[in-house]
């Protein structure tokens, strides 16, 4: 029901509308929703201003007390161990500006518990005459122990406790000796040792042992060979140079005088047939890499009967006879024969005189642990020398934990007997660490 009340401008009356009771309990709704909003941010703003002020003068104290005890070499120096740095020592040494740590005309004191855990430091600061700051009056009391590591920020109050175990060393027996060529060529980055290839040579660790390091041995073996000539007695120069057929000029072939050519490079080709010439006869293969997933022929896919290098592999698809010859050789002469001897490395008294282009090798001599090579024999004698190796195995056995329970420090150290450092210091010997911590939240 429309209600009248004042005449407008006309003389009529004015009729008013009835107010809407859902309509206002909205608006009004409404309003104090955007009240509560403002209230709400005024309340958080002016908490995170106080909360942002707490928090960078605890970071100021920290801060300049782990400077003050890098500085002072105060540092823990094992996990478990914590130093505590006065809010004195902080204003004396810190170089903290004073206006940093003042709050409403309080100069904050307290002190910073600096902890080792697990090679890092957990630190915090303890906040006295600070206003709201204070560490009793920001901060509730603390929590339940537990296992869950601090972050960046926590006030947290650090529980160390200790066990140990003592170990022994032991090493395994030898591997046999391997060849150079058996050894890795470049070293081991785990192990700083040239590993063998085929490490099953390696001695097993037994059980319950726990690897250490391979140790690897070497020791030299050396190998000879020696040059021989054939030496002679009659000094003659009337020789011609070595020859597979007669010489023109020269009467006379020296029998005695023999030796073989180099042998021919391999070929399909068969050569000619001679008195005086060997031929010999093998299968020969094309030859090729991987690279890039395709075949690299060897010299174009010429055949070849043995491998040009290591990394070659067969072409076994197609194959062919090679043929390569030696030829004996003389010298023709005129005159006295020279009167030649077998090959040797030294001359006889009876033949004095050395044909150098009559030049030979012997075999290479097994390897042996001893050079035979000296100052006598070093004009005719070659040598090798291969690096041998040998590995063992360090390993480690432990005992079991000494103490039944982990015990704090005090604890600890009347149980055993000894401090911590002391521990920590004598030989074979672990210190086991269990670490518990506990919260204090902001209120």
């Amino acid at each position: 029901m429309k209600q009248e009340g004042y005449l407008d401008e006309k003389g009529q009356p004015i009729v008013k509308e009835p107010i809407d009771p859902k309509k206002l309990i909205r608006n009004i709704s409404i309003v104090v929703l955007v009240v509560l909003i403002v209230v709400f941010i005024a309340i958080f703003l002016y908490n995170k201003s106080r909360n942002d002020k707490c928090t960078s003068i605890e970071s100021r104290f920290m801060e300049a007390a782990l400077k003050i005890a890098e500085n002072d070499e105060k540092l823990p120096a094992l996990n478990g161990d914590e130093v505590t740095i006065s809010s004195d020592e902080i204003k004396e040494k810190g170089n903290i500006n004073r206006d940093d740590i003042t709050l409403n005309e309080n100069v904050c004191n307290g002190t910073v518990t600096i902890t080792k855990v697990k090679g890092d430091y957990v630190t915090v600061a303890t906040l006295t005459n600070c206003d709201y700051c204070t560490t009793d009056e920001r901060y509730g009391d603390f929590g339940d122990w537990t296992d869950t590591e601090p972050k960046e920020g926590d006030y947290v109050e650090v529980k160390t406790t200790y066990n140990y175990y003592t170990y022994e060393d032991y090493y395994t027996e030898y591997s046999k000796w391997i060849k150079e060529e058996d050894v890795e060529t470049k070293k081991d980055k785990e192990y700083d040792i040239y590993m063998p290839i085929n490490e099953d040579i390696i001695p097993e660790v037994p059980e319950p042992g726990e690897l250490i390091a391979i140790e690897q041995d070497t020791k030299n073996t050396y190998s000879y060979r020696d040059k021989r000539w054939k030496y002679y007695a009659n000094l003659n120069d009337n020789y011609s140079a070595y020859s597979n057929e007669p010489v023109a000029g020269y009467a006379y072939k020296d029998e005695d005088s023999k030796i073989e050519s180099e042998p021919s490079d391999w070929s399909p080709n068969y050569p000619d047939e001679k008195d005086y010439r060997v031929i010999h006869r093998e299968t020969g293969y094309r030859w090729y890499k991987e690279v890039d997933g395709e075949k690299e022929y060897w010299e174009n896919g010429r055949y070849y009967p043995t491998s040009p290098g290591d990394d070659y592999i067969q072409d076994e698809e197609k194959e062919i006879t090679l043929y390569s010859y030696v030829d004996d050789l003389y010298r023709y002469y005129n005159g006295v024969e020279r009167d030649y001897s077998t090959y040797r490395s030294e001359p006889l008294e009876s033949r004095p005189y050395r044909d150098d282009e009559t030049m030979i090798y012997t075999n290479w001599s097994m390897y042996r642990d001893e050079s035979k090579i000296d100052s006598s024999n070093s004009y005719y004698r070659e040598e090798r020398i291969n690096v041998n190796s040998r590995y063992r195995v360090k390993y480690r056995i432990n005992s079991v934990l000494y103490l039944q329970n982990y015990l704090e420090k005090e604890d600890f150290e009347k149980e055993i007997g000894m401090t911590v450092e002391e521990l920590n210091n004598t030989p074979n010997t672990v210190i086991r660490r269990e670490y518990q911590y506990r919260y204090r939240k902001v209120k």
